[in-house]
């Protein structure tokens, strides 16, 4: 072999060897892009299902909103507990029927609710009937609590009732 056979293979191998280097660098960017590839269509999934999420929940907010008004409408106004305490008085609208309504002290860290005092005295059957309507309110009122004691004469029909009731306000 002559030393231009050696310089030739020589250069070659090292023309080879770049080749190598070249392609192997090559193959690494190519996995490199790949793998962003791969995630950015993961990313795109993922925000087309968010996308499809949010379409449903904003239908279903649709379907509901007359559900959630009807609920909303249950409770009394913060604004509007004068307005309460004069339904409650007309609930006692007998003449025959007292009534004094007071707010109850606010319990600290409370559900947004106020509660009432009520003293009632009257015949039994208006007590009870205003009862019955307090419970059957549009409202959501819970009666805590339901003090009742017969006045102190004989053949009389007339009662006195001490209620404490809880109104749900928003």
């Amino acid at each position: 072999m002559k030393i231009s056979d050696k310089k030739i293979y020589i250069l070659i191998a090292i023309a080879g060897f770049l080749i190598l280097v070249t392609i192997f660098v090559f193959l690494r960017e190519i996995k490199k892009s790949s793998e962003e590839l791969t995630s950015q269509k993961s990313e795109i999934n993922l925000l087309q299902l968010k996308e499809k999420n949010l379409e449903n929940i904003k239908a279903g907010y649709k379907n509901y909103e007359e559900n959630l008004e009807k609920i909303n409408s249950f409770f009394v106004e913060k604004d509007s507990l004068f307005e309460f305490t004069e339904l409650l008085r007309n609930f006692a609208s007998d003449p025959k029927v007292t009534i004094k309504i007071s707010l109850a002290k606010e319990k600290a860290g409370s559900e947004p609710a106020r509660s009432f005092n009520i003293s009632l005295s009257g015949p039994s059957f208006n007590i009870f009937k205003f009862i019955d309507k307090v419970e059957n309110i549009q409202y959501l009122v819970e009666i805590n609590n339901l003090n009742m004691r017969k006045t102190s004469q004989e053949f009389s029909d007339t009662i006195t009732a001490n209620l404490e009731l809880t109104v749900l306000s928003k």
